[in-house]
Formats: C-alpha cells, structure tokens, sequence
C-alpha cells in the first residue's frame, strides 16, 4: 500500500459567491453526468483528473463560507449548463 495525500488550498471566494477556480471540467478533466431513465440510477463517471477537480470544488464548498442555496448548474459533461437537462449542486445544511 503506499499513502497518498490530497491538498487542495484555497483562497475563499464565498463572499463573492464564486469558487476559487472555474466550475466546469475542462481537459483534461472528463466527468459525464446521467441517470437512468429506466433504473432510476444516478451516474458520476470521471477520469483521475475529474475526480481530482470534483474533490476540489467539494472541498471548497465544505470548507468555505458558503450559504444555504448556493449553487451552482452544470450539464451532463460538467460544464455550465444553459439549460434543461442540467444537474444542480447546493450547499443546504439542513438536507435531512
């Protein structure tokens, strides 16, 4: 086994409603959003490089100063959506 360390350091932009860094995943990052029309599954498919640039923005959104209701749309490729189908992310901390 051999230990990895992630680090991710932010300047915080909550203030300002924005993250630290561009949103959508750009290359060469690939996520690809879906669900299953059929079975009801949600998918989140990412190379090593989406993966790495989701953990950031979720580590910015957990860590940051961020309100209840922000958020944030992007389409199945992860990038800004401009329009249905789209998939919103939100900071709510009272989700049960």
């Amino acid at each position: 086994m051999t230990n990895k360390r992630f680090i991710h350091e932010f300047v915080d932009h909550s203030a300002d409603g924005s993250l630290s860094f561009i949103v959508e995943a750009l290359p060469p990052a690939r996520i690809k959003l879906d669900v299953d029309d059929e079975g009801g599954g949600f998918w989140f498919s990412a190379n090593r490089e989406g993966w790495l640039h989701f953990a950031k923005i979720a580590a910015e959104l957990g860590r940051g100063d961020y309100g209840d209701g922000y958020h944030f749309h992007v389409d199945e490729n992860f990038r800004w959506s401009g329009g249905a189908p789209e998939f919103t992310f939100e900071v709510n901390n009272e989700v049960s």
